[in-house]
């Protein structure tokens, strides 16, 4: 099965690190879990230190599925009540908890081959080198 994630304020090392902590990720599980643009995401992995993260997350946090990324000691939050949270530096087994938790929510109707969708991830390139 393949998810889909989009990011929303990360920086481009985050992004690559993503990309890679995903491939090796995909390797090992049964959910493979794609970049997209984020309309056409299952759920979002939001940088909440960065100003238009933490808009996307009092504005979408009780709309969409959100993995909160920070430095800080993160506390739930009324407006994000399907949040949870992956602290900096980004980690392979902390992303897989979050991801996996998420994982039994998205839907198969959804879901595109990686192909497809790395075509269309502005760090699809990447996926070539994975």
């Amino acid at each position: 099965m393949t998810a889909k994630l989009a990011t929303v304020g990360l920086n481009a090392e985050e992004l690559i690190l993503l990309n890679s902590l995903l491939a090796i990720l995909a390797i090992q599980k049964q959910v493979s879990w794609v970049l997209v643009e984020p309309a056409q995401a299952d759920v979002y992995l939001v940088n909440s230190d960065s100003p238009k993260g933490a808009i996307f997350i009092r504005q979408q946090g009780h709309k969409v599925a959100i993995i909160e990324y920070s430095h800080a000691e993160i506390k739930p939050k009324q407006f994000a009540p399907q949040k949870t949270v992956v602290h900096k530096p980004m980690r392979a087994r902390d992303l897989l908890t979050a991801l996996e938790r998420h994982s039994t929510s998205t839907s198969t109707s959804r879901s595109t081959t990686s192909t497809s969708t790395a075509a269309s991830s502005p760090l699809g390139w990447l996926k070539r080198f994975a």
